[in-house]
């Protein structure tokens, strides 16, 4: 004697497809997230921009700003040179970076050339120092080093 099957109802299988569906979302969205969080969508790290100073002709702006990416990083001072109506975080345009908080002060000599003295850096906390960034000349002055 053999046992009766039950066939699927076409309300079962729309709830099975329905279901497949959504589980296919679910696993594109996910993916779709996580690619955003590995090419830097969501960035841990906090930059407080300390101020900016356009060059004579406005075309080029220094910015001195303060990155801190969290607990177990230090916090970096960066000095960037770009354009004005660029972003001022590109790593092409780091003039200098260094450890913690620093005092910093930048003269534009020229369109050119700009002058960069940090007050309070010490050569063991200085990690990047571009002689040129682009077109301009950057010239440094370090005080804790008299």
């Amino acid at each position: 004697m053999t046992k009766p099957t039950k066939t699927k109802s076409n309300s079962d299988m729309t709830t099975i497809t329905r279901a497949a569906t959504n589980r296919v979302i679910f696993a594109a969205l996910l993916s779709v997230l996580a690619s955003a969080l590995l090419l830097g969508g969501c960035s841990p790290c906090i930059d407080e921009v300390i101020w900016r100073k356009p060059s004579p002709d406005s075309k080029l702006t220094v910015t001195v700003f303060l990155r801190d990416c969290g607990a177990t990083t230090k916090p970096v001072s960066w000095v960037t040179v770009h354009p004005s109506s660029g972003r001022y975080d590109n790593e092409k345009d780091i003039a200098l970076t260094a450890d913690r908080v620093q005092k910093i002060e930048v003269t534009w000599t020229d369109n050119s050339n700009v002058s960069i003295r940090c007050l309070t850096c010490q050569r063991s906390e200085v990690h990047a120092q571009r002689m040129k960034v682009a077109w301009v000349n950057v010239h440094y002055q370090f005080d804790l080093e008299r």
